[in-house]
């Protein structure tokens, strides 16, 4: 298997392994700048709030805390018993911090199968939408079209069959009249004037 993420003479499985790994150094860098190594009090500050911050994680980070041990060790003035012993968080410890992490900053590198899968998935469901907003503008169309009386025509019909049924008992009164016409038409000529 060829070492694809070598930092500082450490290959690491992850590009984010080696990310972290040169975040790392020049932490270190800043570190070795800004600490009096003279003065073994501000070594054994740096070095506590290293571990208690929990800032390196990788085998860089470590060697540089075994330094500052060693540097606390040989001094005269630093009790043994006050240097605390470089916690090494164990594979699913890194694991659980990692997903955490990924969860934290929400930005992650997927792997180009996933990449695909999700652009397939997503093809599928823009054509699936599609077809959904085509067949409800069928279904609109053909309600809307239909003779039955719906949520979208039902006054227009309403309005519809009140003028037939309106128009149908103006065309039965005016025929009712012509006959009533008719009857007394023929009642006057059956009755004799007086």
């Amino acid at each position: 298997m060829s070492e694809k993420y070598v930092v500082d003479g450490y290959s690491f499985k992850t590009q984010e392994e080696a990310a972290i790994a040169v975040n790392e150094i020049e932490g270190i860098e800043y570190l070795r700048k800004r600490t009096n190594f003279k003065n073994p009090q501000s070594v054994l500050s740096v070095y506590d709030k290293i571990i208690d911050k929990e800032l390196f994680k990788t085998p860089i980070g470590y060697g540089f805390l075994r330094e500052l041990q060693q540097i606390l060790y040989n001094a005269a003035d630093i009790e043994p018993d006050s240097i605390r012993n470089i916690p090494v968080a164990a594979a699913d410890e890194k694991k659980s911090r990692k997903s955490k992490d990924k969860k934290n900053k929400k930005l992650y590198l997927m792997p180009e199968e996933q990449e695909k899968k999700y652009k397939n998935k997503i093809t599928n469901l823009i054509i699936l939408n599609v077809f959904i907003v085509i067949a409800l503008i069928l279904v609109i169309i053909i309600t809307n079209n239909s003779e039955n009386t719906n949520i979208l025509n039902y006054r227009e019909r309403l309005e519809r069959e009140y003028n037939e049924k309106e128009d149908e008992l103006a065309a039965w009164d005016s025929q009712l009249r012509e006959k009533e016409h008719q009857l007394n038409e023929r009642e006057k000529e059956i009755t004799p004037e007086s």
